[in-house]
């Protein structure tokens, strides 16, 4: 997951989908006992809007290169918290956010 979506987070997840595509191609060259994923994205989290709406169409354009792209959007990093602990939505995060 990551939290926080304004430049800084923007480009993370850019290089996020670009490590997911090459192993999306990857996966279509190997063995199928490389199915699994080793990086994906599940979840974002941003308090300004406007940071999580450009973040939201980011993932859109992704969804057509990426299969089975599916990222939930939080408006709080606790409730991103609460999701990851609850529902397991997801086991790292990348915090993005100002550091002042």
């Amino acid at each position: 997951g990551i939290v926080g979506t304004g430049c800084i987070g923007q480009e993370h997840l850019r290089n996020i989908f670009v490590q997911m595509s090459k192993q999306q191609q990857s996966r279509r060259t190997s063995s199928p006992n490389h199915s699994s994923p080793l990086i994906s994205l599940t979840a974002i989290a941003d308090p300004y809007a406007p940071s999580r709406e450009a973040a939201m169409e980011i993932l859109d354009v992704e969804r057509a290169r990426i299969e089975a792209l599916q990222v939930s959007s939080f408006a709080t990093h606790t409730e991103l918290f609460q999701a990851c602990q609850e529902d397991n939505l997801c086991n790292c995060l990348i915090i993005c956010t100002p550091n002042f």
